[in-house]
């Protein structure tokens, strides 16, 4: 959960360093690149997990 209380301290920054619509345009592109991660590992992970022991040979 380290990285859900960094979320606060990065919208900060960029709301404090920029102006109000691109603060409001960078906040949003992070939250959905957030999101985004989520899915693909969501994704990644609903699969199983075999198809990364084949990758890496493991199998």
């Amino acid at each position: 959960m380290d990285q859900v209380g960094a979320i606060p301290v990065s919208l900060a920054y960029v709301k404090t360093s920029r102006s109000p619509r691109q603060a409001t345009l960078y906040g949003g592109l992070f939250v959905l690149g957030m999101i985004f991660t989520h899915v693909v590992l969501g994704l990644a992970a609903s699969l199983g997990g075999s198809w990364v022991q084949h990758l890496l040979g493991r199998a």
